[in-house]
């Protein structure tokens, strides 16, 4: 596929002052394939600061048997380079879990567990945690982008490709969509995703790839931006 040309920059494209994006979570490829979740994205933005949030949980027999509840939450500025995360937190079933705060004064990253401090390293400028990323892509679209990315846990480059653009089957009825995916660091999983291009490329689909090589894909089944929603199409 040829590689698409690179989008207007940030302010020519601006990010929806607000919106939800709910997404069904499937375990497994094909047939094989099981819906084991769902995951809502929410945000909101004054063109200044912005907070951006995901809920996933287990639905159906998951839930009985392997509930699970997690929150992601990034909250920073924005400007001219998109968005500039300063803290991402992640809690697990309630309950506060993995941290990171980026100082740009300081020029340094520190990963925490609850309040203790797990690690400290030096920041890269255009740094975005494991959540922003997928939005900043939309903002920067470029046939290669490489981002120091905060997990929690880790902070590493990822180095994302542009695949091309590519047409696919959603609940809303087939969308234009830019494919880019990303290796993930050692340890972590890796990440493709689809962004809608005639929705200020948000995304619609988002597949992993975790460290046991089992895939989870979630594919958006509600999209509201600021106050429109975007109509299902009848089955």
């Amino acid at each position: 596929d040829a590689v698409p040309e690179p989008a207007p920059p940030p302010d020519a494209l601006p990010w929806p002052q607000q919106g939800r994006i709910r997404f069904s979570v499937m375990r497994g490829e094909g047939e094989q394939a099981t819906l084991v979740g769902e995951s809502t994205h929410t945000w909101r933005h004054d063109d200044a600061t912005y907070t951006l949030q995901t809920l996933t949980e287990t639905v159906g027999l998951a839930a009985v048997f392997r509930p699970a509840k997690v929150v992601q939450t990034s909250e920073g500025t924005l400007g001219r380079e998109g968005l500039q995360p300063r803290e991402f937190r992640v809690e697990r079933m309630d309950r506060a879990a993995e941290r990171a705060r980026f100082d740009r004064d300081a020029m340094k990253v520190t990963l925490l567990s609850g309040e203790r401090i797990r690690r400290e390293l030096p920041f890269v400028a255009g740094s975005q945690d494991i959540l922003s990323q997928i939005y900043q892509l939309g903002l920067t679209r470029s046939a290669r982008i490489e981002l120091m990315i905060a997990t929690g846990k880790n902070y590493g480059r990822y180095a994302y490709e542009a695949v091309g653009d590519e047409k696919i089957a959603t609940r809303f009825g087939e969308l234009r969509t830019w494919h880019v995916k990303a290796a993930g660091m050692p340890g972590e999983q890796s990440m493709e995703l689809w962004l809608a291009a005639d929705y200020r490329n948000l995304p619609v689909r988002i597949r992993y790839l975790d460290r046991k090589g089992e895939v989870v894909e979630q594919n958006a089944v509600e999209l509201e931006v600021d106050g429109a929603k975007l109509a299902e199409k009848p089955q």
